[in-house]
């Protein structure tokens, strides 16, 4: 069931995301077009161009914003708001709605990001195509290769990249749970409940602030030496693993918290609900 909630989820919101990410790619090649004839500063053209760069920004703003408005709404309306009582009457758990909407809005806040990104070397393929060009063989040049092989290694480049991407995965996730624990929270309220999910967001960021000070102080006190140990022979057998174990310690940390959020939500659409 869960993967069917998942599709529905995917064919509800991507009627939203693909057009807009399609708009941003061509806003960002008809902005190169115009930078590459930047020679042209008679008549209108300084105009038009002005007007390309604008539409180009407050696309990729409006792509953020969207992402987590789309993101608020699906969760509040369906599960919290007027659609609730039907969503609620089908033969799905509590955890599945968050897991599939908490998953989805994941990966369009991922995909948001990606495709803000694959844009800027978009604008300047259209602009400097040779720039790609030498890029593209930079790249694929042995030499390129043979100097990171000799540094960080390909292997490491390569699992820097996944962990990257997980970790930014499980940021979104948890940011999704932290929000939707904040609007379940709010929900128990009798009125104003919009204002009382702010206002738990705020009370839950400031308490996972404090216990994440708390819990880095008690475990620097407790295991200095063994960490200090740790590093030691972490710098002096390789020092590119640093950077591995900060996204792995990361993702670790990240996803505890999610787990925590995502069973705050859970208890409470399972034991609390009240749609009225």
């Amino acid at each position: 069931m869960l993967g069917k909630l998942m599709k529905y989820e995917w064919k509800a919101t991507r009627r939203t995301f693909l057009p807009l990410y399609g708009a941003i790619l061509v806003v960002a090649i008809v902005n190169g077009i115009f930078f590459r004839f930047d020679n042209l500063g008679a008549g209108m053209i300084p105009w038009i161009k002005g007007i390309a760069l604008l539409a180009y920004v407050g696309v990729i703003v409006g792509t953020m914003v969207l992402t987590a408005v789309v993101m608020l709404q699906r969760y509040y309306k369906n599960i919290l708001g007027s659609e609730g009582y039907l969503m609620h009457t089908l033969p799905v758990k509590g955890w599945e709605h968050i897991i599939s909407k908490g998953t989805l809005a994941s990966l369009w806040m991922v995909g948001s990001v990606a495709v803000i990104i694959i844009s800027i070397p978009l604008i300047m393929m259209v602009t400097e195509p040779h720039l790609i060009g030498d890029m593209f063989s930079v790249f694929f040049d042995k030499n390129t290769w043979k100097i990171i092989n000799g540094t960080i290694g390909t292997g490491n480049l390569i699992g820097y990249g996944v962990e990257l991407l997980i970790l930014s995965l499980a940021t979104s996730f948890m940011f999704c749970m932290k929000t939707y624990s904040a609007m379940s929270l709010g929900h128990l309220v009798g009125k104003h409940r919009l204002l009382a999910s702010v206002a738990f967001y705020l009370g839950l960021d400031i308490v996972e602030r404090m216990i994440f000070a708390i819990c880095m102080s008690i475990g620097g006190k407790i295991f200095s030496n063994q960490l200090e140990s740790f590093f030691h022979i972490l710098e002096r057998k390789n020092g590119v693993g640093y950077l591995h174990l900060l996204f792995l310690g990361g993702i670790v940390i990240v996803a505890i918290v999610a787990t925590v959020y995502f069973f705050i939500a859970k208890y409470i659409l399972d034991r609390k609900l009240n749609l009225e």
